[in-house]
């Protein structure tokens, strides 16, 4: 299944609130797939994904090329890069 601009954004929303703990994990993945038709792999993976990113540590779970643009954006602009680790300019460790 090809993941949407649309399902892309509403991961990143999703995987905020994970990460702000406004939602549990296990409710976020049941409203993606309800509400998106998103894999419940899929959606935990982008969650997982946005953690690490914030958290500047290294992930190897898959995003797609809009989404890992999306998220970074997102971050950069919302976010104001809570973690000195975390930068564009380290994409290639985050992908590693």
């Amino acid at each position: 299944m090809k993941i949407t601009t649309e399902m892309i954004q509403a991961t990143y929303q999703a995987a905020k609130h994970v990460y702000h703990d406004r939602i549990t994990k296990n409710d976020a993945i049941d409203s993606l797939e309800i509400k998106h038709g998103i894999n419940r792999g899929s959606a935990s993976d982008y969650i997982v994904n946005f953690k690490k990113m914030m958290d500047g540590e290294k992930y190897t779970r898959t995003k797609n090329e809009e989404a890992t643009d999306y998220f970074l954006t997102q971050i950069s602009v919302h976010d104001n890069f809570p973690n000195p680790r975390f930068s564009r300019s380290k994409l290639p460790f985050h992908l590693g």
